[in-house]
Formats: structure tokens, C-alpha cells, sequence
């Protein structure tokens, strides 16, 4: 099981919708919004808000690529959250295989449960930027 501390920056990050985007905040950026390196801060600048004013006047292409923007920026910010929940998903079925209370399928029953242990770690490991999946 992986202990490697994560070389992003922890949680909580913070989602904000701008005038031309948005803003994800880490770390002590998300109570001090200025005073921090950029680091911090991903500005997500899509351009492309459809805010119902007449003259607001986008074609579809653009309004989907904002709508694709914000549900993207809504995954990168909930990034952190969803790392912990994969250590703690992992370390329950460990355990759990380990003591005896989860049985895993026989090796070759095709069973897709007999891949998850490894399909996240693959996804842990990728998240600290070691190799893809």
C-alpha cells in the first residue's frame, strides 16, 4: 500500500466562477487570495460565460467548451478530496482481504472486482505523478 506523501498541494481546494472563468484556490491562497505565489492559484480563463444578458452571444461550440471548463474545473478542484478517498478505499479492502471479511473473486472467474486493489494504486500512483494508467 502507498504512504508516499503526495507532492501536490493538500486539501481543501476552492472552485470560483469569475467573469471570464474560473479560479482554483489551494492551500492558504483560499484565505488570502493575493498575497500568495500563482502557485497557489489555477486562473481557468475559458472566456466563454453565457451570463443570459441580451447581446451575450455565443455559438454552441462555445457554450459547451464552457460548460466542458467549469465541470473540469469543478474535477481538478474536488482532486484532493478524491486522492484521500482512494488511500482510504484501498487501505478498507487491504484490510479487509487481509483479516478475512472481503472475499475476492477466484482468479479466474473474469470477476472486474479482482482488478480494483490495482486499478487504484495505478490511479494513486499517477495522481503523485508517477507514471500513467
Amino acid at each position: 500500500m502507498m504512504q508516499d506523501k503526495p507532492k501536490f498541494t493538500p486539501g481543501p481546494w476552492e472552485l470560483e466562477e469569475t467573469e471570464d472563468g474560473h479560479i482554483i484556490r489551494m492551500g492558504k491562497a483560499i484565505e488570502n487570495h493575493s498575497e500568495f505565489p500563482s502557485h497557489l492559484e489555477i486562473d481557468y480563463d475559458h472566456g466563454c460565460l453565457f451570463d443570459g444578458d441580451e447581446g451575450d452571444v455565443f455559438n454552441e461550440v462555445e457554450i459547451r467548451q464552457a460548460k466542458e471548463a467549469y465541470a473540469n474545473a469543478n474535477l481538478i478542484s474536488a482532486a484532493p478530496d478524491m486522492y484521500e478517498a482512494l488511500q482510504r478505499a484501498l487501505t478498507f479492502i487491504t484490510n479487509g482481504i487481509e483479516n478475512g471479511y472481503i472475499q475476492m473473486p477466484d482468479l479466474d472467474s473474469g470477476d472486474s472486482a479482482l482488478e480494483t486493489p490495482n486499478i487504484i494504486k495505478q490511479a494513486l500512483t499517477k495522481a503523485q505523478g508517477g507514471g500513467s494508467t
